[in-house]
């Protein structure tokens, strides 16, 4: 409450978690295993995208950690930004948005337990910084008109309530803890309102 940021409040549970964990340390650390977990993530999405390959070629993997790392580097300035915690998310929506569209051709219906990954990681990157958010976005409308055009409606609505608990798990325990704290429309004034009216503006 003391403190105005109009990034989302998942930025300081990470913050705190650190500091728990061990001060500067102990973020360093959760940096360094959200690094690691990214490229993994990375990783397995190249294999999907590969799969005539039992393994990947030197080559193949300068491809997918050397522009990681750059980026990495390049973007990340000195670390703990909302970008970085973000691409946990979207690495891992990505690599089931690849899993599913290799795999569309056997199945055209769509696991609905990616679209509670899916809505957690959207309600992630919403509490983190909402514009992080897009690629998610973009990877769940295609898939949306996909199960539309392929006529899987009871798939779709299957798909929209797994989408919908897993947005739930993250979304409801930051509103109670919000609340508890006499803080939540701080917390949704200073995460959206707030730049809906610079946007506005």
């Amino acid at each position: 409450v003391d403190l105005f940021d109009h990034k989302g409040p998942l930025i300081f549970f990470v913050n705190a978690l650190g500091h728990m964990l061990g001060g500067r340390t102990g973020i360093f650390f959760i940096q360094c295993l959200n690094g690691l977990v990214c490229l993994f993530l990375l990783y397995n999405t190249v294999r999907i995208l590969k799969p005539e390959e039992d393994y990947l070629s030197l080559k193949d993997l300068l491809f997918i950690f050397v522009p990681s790392y750059t980026y990495f580097f390049y973007t990340f300035e000195r670390g703990n930004l909302t970008e970085e915690y973000s691409l946990l998310f979207i690495c891992i929506s990505l690599f089931l948005f690849c899993k599913y569209a290799a795999n569309e051709k056997d199945t055209s219906a769509h696991n609905p337990v990616y679209a509670a990954v899916y809505g957690v990681s959207f309600a992630a990157l919403a509490l983190f910084r909402l514009n992080n958010a897009v690629t998610v976005c973009a990877g769940i409308f295609v898939i949306f008109c996909n199960l539309i055009y392929k006529k899987q409606f009871k798939n779709l609505f299957l798909n929209l309530a797994a989408g919908i608990a897993g947005m739930a798990v993250v979304i409801v325990p930051t509103l109670l803890y919000f609340n508890s704290k006499s803080a939540l429309n701080d917390m949704i004034y200073a995460t959206f309102l707030h730049n809906f009216q610079i946007a506005a503006n």
